[in-house]
């Protein structure tokens, strides 16, 4: 789907299937571009990207055909979401993304990768349209200098109320501090 100078591929969100291996290939140049990821084995997209694209539950940007974002999302239910919290606190266990990606209502960001430092005009399009009327929450992955903690996310179109409403009714099964702003 074309949104503004975007093109965004999400097809559970948008509902636009897309071809993925095609969207295989963005996804390992995104990670080949990011300083985090370069060092990954090959083989690790097999285990932490491609069940994203399965379930097709990642939204991945081009920016004039360019590939440019990419994030993964889960829904899970609390037993699901305590395992993630659970396991070292990216939720990656040797056997990769063993968790089920799609068993609840608790809205996860599990994979933000922007390497070309689009991280910011990523956000404002998730807030504005991608994510618009969602709650959703993500860890933070500089937990080894800070410790876990948890940041939330809503869209434009959840309001301030709404969005405690959707915390009270999800709320974490871990103690972990968490961080509240909007998407």
């Amino acid at each position: 789907m074309r949104i503004g100078d975007y093109d965004v591929y999400a097809p559970l969100m948008l509902g636009e299937p897309a071809n993925a291996i095609e969207m295989f290939g963005a996804v390992a140049l995104l990670w080949m571009q990011s300083a985090e990821q370069r060092s990954a084995y090959v083989g690790e997209l097999e285990t932490q990207v491609l069940p994203f694209l399965t379930t097709e539950q990642y939204i991945l940007v081009y920016h004039q055909a360019r590939p440019i974002f990419y994030l993964s999302f889960a829904l899970f239910n609390a037993q699901t979401e305590l395992r993630y919290l659970t396991l070292d606190y990216a939720g990656y266990g040797d056997d990769g993304r063993a968790l089920p990606l799609c068993n609840g209502n608790r809205f996860w960001i599990l994979d933000w990768l922007a390497p070309l430092g689009h991280s910011r005009e990523m956000a404002a399009l998730m807030q504005r349209e991608v994510l618009l009327n969602h709650c959703c929450r993500a860890l933070y992955h500089k937990g080894d200098r800070l410790g876990p903690q948890v940041l939330r996310f809503r869209g434009r179109g959840v309001s301030r109320q709404q969005a405690a409403q959707w915390w009270q009714k999800y709320p974490l099964v871990r103690d972990l501090p968490e961080r509240g702003f909007t998407l």
